[in-house]
């Protein structure tokens, strides 16, 4: 399995949208768990992946 990454663009200025808050969660039926938080650097992208291979989960959705 993958890891997982983004790159953020704010298409209203036409370029990458620096320093906005990323969160991962894990939703269970009786609650939500922060795992990962991070904010995108000046390129709109994280610095390192949010999620590396080995935390990655399958789930529902």
């Amino acid at each position: 399995m993958g890891q997982l990454t983004t790159h953020i663009l704010d298409l209203t200025q036409g370029k990458p949208a620096a320093n906005v808050r990323v969160d991962v969660c894990l939703l269970s039926d009786s609650s939500v768990r922060e795992l990962k938080s991070a904010a995108t650097n000046g390129d709109g992208r994280l610095d390192a992946p949010l999620l590396s291979p080995e935390e990655m989960r399958r789930g529902n959705l």
